[in-house]
């Protein structure tokens, strides 16, 4: 099997108080797909990686993944400190 990032995507950088991390996530997700060329549709599962300090909700992915309206699908989350971005990848690869 082969395995690749596909699409990316990142919202505005800084102090983001005008937005729930839902949001923050959703502003990525949706640049990621556009930059893919994929749909919704196409994604089998998620990874999330947050830093438990910024948002105080216990089962953070579940709160993304139903916003993004990803679910019934599978979804991990990992929480590496400034790591946690290719920590994500690294879980996603491996899945």
């Amino acid at each position: 099997m082969r395995v690749g990032v596909i699409g990316a995507g990142h919202g505005v950088f800084g102090r983001r108080s005008d937005a729930t991390v839902q949001e923050l996530a959703f502003e990525a997700f949706r640049l990621a797909l556009q930059d893919g060329g994929v749909e919704r549709s196409a994604i089998d599962a998620s990874v999330v990686a947050a830093v438990p300090e910024y948002h105080k909700q216990r089962s953070l992915p579940g709160v993304v993944q139903e916003y993004l309206g990803l679910n019934p699908k599978p979804t991990w989350l990992t929480e590496v400190a400034c790591a946690s971005g290719s920590a994500a990848i690294r879980t996603a690869w491996m899945s």
